[in-house]
């Protein structure tokens, strides 16, 4: 069973394997999007991603497709990098600069002990992708 968390920390439900998306909320608990054709934003996202791995153009820009998912879905990333994430996107797009670039700064401000990823939830989001 996975466990989905509802959004504003007002518990979690369970569903079991058997049990259809369809009677998961009819919106994003994380972001409010109503999901498309029966997808979650998680699996819009890898939809998305896999078409750019057809297309050398649309990976191109991988880097804004993911950033922009992550700002928009932020209850699993702790302020810091979350405020860290938004200035390269911005960078990125206003002033061009490179992902190789963006990569490398994020790389060296987050290695070792300091994390993106928040020790434990308190905001709740629906996990469409089973964490």
């Amino acid at each position: 069973m996975k466990e989905h968390y509802k959004s504003g920390g007002k518990g979690k439900y369970v569903v079991g394997p058997n049990e259809k998306k369809d009677n998961l909320e009819k919106t994003c608990p994380e972001c409010g999007a109503a999901g498309v054709d029966g997808m979650t934003c998680w699996e819009q996202l890898g939809a998305i991603v896999a078409w750019e791995f057809q297309d050398s153009k649309l990976y191109a820009e991988h880097f804004l497709t993911v950033a922009s998912y992550n700002l928009q879905h932020p209850a699993q990333f702790t302020e810091e990098a979350l405020a860290d994430l938004r200035i390269a996107f911005i960078k990125k797009l206003e002033h061009g600069t490179s992902t190789k670039d963006l990569r490398g700064r994020l790389a060296r401000t987050y290695e070792g002990k300091r994390r993106v990823l928040r020790t434990r939830l308190t905001g709740s989001r629906c996990f469409g992708h089973g964490a």
